[in-house]
């Protein structure tokens, strides 16, 4: 079910990388790939969307999942890294 959408959002990624829906394809990238179970992926995603669109509509959002998924990994390091990353960047 998310495969469909997966195939069809990395293949939108090289043809609009400067649009502004960019972070939104980035972003949605990402959470289908945590769906669909590559949780690995889904991070590595998620945290790029992170790094190129700081201060972006999905940032915020992109590193919370990716949080999640490092607590879910038990990769407790990477989560507590990337909480203190939250609150210092993202503190409303």
């Amino acid at each position: 079910k998310y495969d469909a959408a997966l195939a069809a959002l990395v293949a939108l990624e090289p043809v609009a990388p400067n649009e502004p829906l960019a972070e939104a394809i980035g972003f949605q990238r990402g959470m289908c790939e945590r769906l669909s179970g590559k949780t690995s992926e889904a991070q590595q995603t998620l945290l790029a969307v992170v790094t190129k669109y700081p201060q972006g509509e999905y940032a915020d959002d992109a590193l919370h999942f990716a949080t999640e998924l490092a607590i879910e990994a038990d990769d407790l390091a990477a989560a507590e890294d990337r909480l203190k990353r939250f609150t210092a960047e993202y503190p409303r």
